[in-house]
């Protein structure tokens, strides 16, 4: 069984960014609308479930698109990703 994925955070020139690892890849997402660090962790849970969530079902190469668009989504848009 391999180890749940949690991704980690990071700002980086005033920008908060997600390291997720997706189809054995690094990938930083930036989180276009976290502007500290509890907006931030709040969107890392989301990207990170909903990553989780897609791989249970089959769903492998749709995680980079779906979690670049929620990560980088306004709070009116995620909903409708997730």
């Amino acid at each position: 069984m391999s180890r749940r994925s949690t991704g980690s955070l990071y700002e980086s020139r005033g920008a908060w960014l997600l390291a997720l690892t997706i189809a054995a890849k690094r990938v930083h997402l930036r989180l276009r609308t976290c502007r500290n660090r509890t907006e931030a962790e709040l969107r890392q849970h989301v990207v990170v479930s909903l990553a989780e969530r897609l791989r249970a079902t089959g769903h492998d190469g749709s995680v980079g698109p779906i979690c670049r668009q929620a990560a980088e989504a306004d709070d009116d848009l995620l909903p409708s990703i997730v």
